[in-house]
């Protein structure tokens, strides 16, 4: 397994869904005839097709898989999320399409396609974006494709050339979906912060990965974005360990800043 604050972590649990966390194929071995065994007591058997290995390494083996969808996500070898926002987009995209009778129709009120749209498809798009580290690229993404959502419910067309603020005041939409990203994973990193210590996300949060790693410029990683999220909003790190403890106060801490 892995050490999370100097205890051994060798699986994880949601329901029927199981990873097990080993370092070598002899402990993989092991662990699943022992959770075979265990399994075959309560009557539950290992579903073989959605069974999937995985090393989190430069070394692969036929076996393995380089990604796979876990609990809505997903999950690839060297912990990108670059796929999985392509893959949102997609699903986002593809919802829209499905309400395009609602988009042309012309006596249904504006206000109110923004509802439908802010229901059934914005969700889709940001499931777990709480724990994406996006680059510019994809954040530019993510705006092209908010746009051109926009230009749908309006029913206009680029060669209008109407300009974005114009869309979003018209739409209330003045939030872009890129900065609607930050808040969620400020709300994410509060409520880990606040867990108990016990807990494995708040663990994982607090604890240090050893090792060495690959020459070049490394990934920015999640609590990066954090500390880039909380430094927009003249707060730091410290300070936002200390006001998180009382949601109440985090709240309007963040809020004032955020509008000044």
């Amino acid at each position: 397994g892995v050490s999370l604050c100097g205890k051994i972590l060798n699986n994880l649990r949601f329901a029927d869904d199981i990873d097990l966390i080993v370092t070598s194929k002899t402990d993989l071995q092991r662990l699943t005839d022992k959770m075979y065994v265990k399994s075959r007591k309560f009557g539950l058997q290992i579903n073989i097709k959605k069974t999937k290995v995985m090393s989190f390494g430069k070394h692969q083996e036929d076996l393995e898989v380089g990604k796979f969808a876990y609990l809505g996500g997903l999950v690839l070898e060297n912990g990108s999320c670059e796929e999985d926002i392509k893959r949102r987009i997609g699903l986002a995209s593809a919802a829209f399409g499905r309400l395009s009778r609602i988009w042309k129709v012309k006596n249904i009120l504006v206000k109110m396609k923004v509802r439908v749209y802010e229901a059934m498809v914005i969700p889709i798009l940001l499931y777990g974006s709480e724990y994406w580290s996006m680059r510019k690229v994809d954040e530019q993404k993510i705006l092209t494709t908010e746009m051109s959502w926009l230009r749908g419910i309006l029913g206009v067309s680029r060669m209008q050339r109407i300009k974005n603020d114009i869309r979003r005041i018209l739409l209330g939409q003045e939030t872009t979906l890129i900065q609607k990203i930050p808040e969620r994973r400020l709300r994410w990193f509060g409520h880990v912060s606040r867990m108990e210590t016990a807990r494995i996300p708040f663990m994982a949060l607090h604890t240090e990965a050893h090792g060495t790693r690959s020459r070049g410029r490394p990934r920015k990683c999640w609590i990066g974005n954090v500390k880039s999220d909380l430094s927009q909003k003249g707060i730091q790190m410290t300070e936002a360990a200390r006001l998180v403890q009382n949601q109440q106060h985090s709240s309007i801490q963040v809020t004032r800043a955020h509008s000044i």
